[in-house]
Formats: structure tokens, C-alpha cells, sequence
């Protein structure tokens, strides 16, 4: 059997827990805290499985989520690392989710994200395919759909496609409103891109 951490450790060693919003929906909300030497980074519109580490899109799973959280792990690696030399690493960040008690999927405790209007979690790390408010006001990211941690439809057929999370693409005509030159959308992803990279939360 596995169950999550139950929130910080207290032997004095450092930790940074990644969550994808999969792992965050489904148990990993549990594992929340932050002191000394305990982080949580929750990434969201990312899934556990994405299509870079295994595609399921030819075998069953054809809308499941394309993106990959492996910046967000780099990064963290590089933060611990830092951190064991005396380097404060970036300050725990989590996806908002639903107030009220926890559910049960496949006999787990689950609490379902917060989303926007389009349907993407709120709150966490916000790579550039997600919408996000920089600080100065100033939108920025670049969305081409909704991404989704979980795959819900396929709880009691398929653990592997659950956690493969799903992407639905928007209309093209939302995408031309959107974005309505090339220009435009590089635009948006570098702004995006550029702040997580000034919190520390990718690489450059």
C-alpha cells in the first residue's frame, strides 16, 4: 500500500514536496505545510502523467493532458540544493481548492480545485499555459484550453488514464479572440515565463 506524508517532517532535513494538481486533488492536499525546512510546491494544470512521460493518446486516452511539470522539479532541485547551503528556497504555494470537507475517489480522500471560468484550477505554480496576474497587474500566460489533473471518467476502468489528467483545446475562435497575432501569444508565454522564472519556480 502508499499514503501521502501527513504534512511536515521533523527530523530537521530539508524537503521540497512537488505536487502536480493531480496529486493535489487526489490525497496530496494532505501532505500541505510549510516551516524551517518544509516546502510544498503545488503546480497547477499539470497531471501526474503527462504525455512527455507516458502517452496514452493513441491507447485510450485521447484528450489526456500534455503537460509536463519537470521545470517546476528542476528548479526545486536546484532550490534544495541551494538551500542546504544557506540559500532560502521559494515559499510553499498551493492550488486553491473547494472549502468543506474531503470526498473519496477509489477509497482516498479527494478535494476538487478551485477553477475559472474556463476550468483551470486556481492558485499554485502557473506555468505559461495557464492565465495568472502578475504582480504589477499585467495578465499574462498564454492558455490553449483546459487543463485538467484527473481523468475522472476513467476512475473505475483505467488508474493509469486517471492520473493522466485530460486537455480540452479551445474553439478556434476563442484562440483567434484571444490571440490575435503570433506576436501576441509569444508575448503572453514570455511574461509568464519570465516571472516564474524571477520567483525561482523554473530555470532560466
Amino acid at each position: 500500500g502508499w499514503a501521502p506524508c501527513e504534512g511536515a517532517l521533523s527530523d530537521g532535513g530539508k524537503v521540497i514536496v512537488i505536487n502536480t494538481e493531480t496529486d493535489v486533488e487526489y490525497t496530496g492536499f494532505i501532505e500541505r505545510g510549510q516551516t524551517p525546512d518544509y516546502r510544498v510546491i503545488e503546480v497547477a494544470g499539470a497531471s501526474h502523467l503527462p504525455v512527455a512521460l507516458v502517452d496514452f493518446r493513441a491507447v485510450g486516452a485521447p484528450d489526456q493532458n500534455p503537460v509536463d511539470a519537470l521545470p517546476v522539479f528542476r528548479a526545486a532541485l536546484t532550490n534544495l540544493q541551494g538551500w542546504l547551503n544557506g540559500i532560502e528556497p521559494p515559499p510553499s504555494t498551493y492550488i486553491t481548492l473547494k472549502e468543506g470537507d474531503a470526498g473519496e475517489l477509489l477509497g482516498d480522500p479527494f478535494k476538487e480545485a478551485e477553477r475559472d471560468a474556463e476550468g483551470n484550477a486556481l492558485g499554485g505554480v502557473r506555468l505559461p499555459q495557464l492565465p495568472t496576474t502578475l504582480e504589477n497587474g499585467t495578465m499574462a500566460g498564454a492558455p490553449l484550453g483546459t487543463y485538467k489533473g484527473l481523468a475522472p471518467d476513467f476512475k473505475d476502468r483505467n488508474f493509469y488514464f486517471l492520473l493522466s489528467g485530460t486537455f480540452t483545446p479551445f474553439p478556434q475562435e476563442k484562440l483567434r479572440t484571444l490571440y490575435p497575432s503570433h506576436a501576441a501569444y509569444v508575448s503572453a508565454v514570455s511574461l509568464a515565463a519570465k516571472d516564474l522564472v524571477a520567483k525561482r519556480y523554473i530555470l532560466q
